[in-house]
């Protein structure tokens, strides 16, 4: 799951990010305990992109559906740990899951 937190654009982000882990902290308690072993994770983003970036098969050899994986399992993780990255998402896979 994933839960987006808006703020206004006149308050301060690290004062948000502090207020948001603490009402988390908070409903931690009420998390089933499966959610609680797995973890909560709480990040401050901005809306506005930083990089975008175009994976291409030159040869035309890997469809989309490559490319996308490969970005998961090769380029995700890694950009997550660049200082100032907050969130990543990929774009262009023909496969989804949706669970209700």
């Amino acid at each position: 799951m994933s839960l987006s937190v808006l703020f206004d654009v006149k308050t301060q982000p690290n004062i948000d990010l502090i207020l948001t882990q603490m009402r988390e902290s908070l409903a931690a308690t009420q998390l089933p305990m499966d959610v609680a072993n797995y973890g909560v994770i709480v990040r401050k983003t901005m809306s506005s992109p930083l990089l975008m970036l175009s994976l291409y098969s030159p040869r035309g050899t890997h469809d989309r559906n490559f490319l996308a994986n490969y970005a998961y399992i090769n380029m995700v993780d890694d950009l997550l740990r660049t200082p100032g990255v907050g969130d990543t998402l990929v774009y262009g896979g023909r496969y989804a899951m949706r669970i209700w």
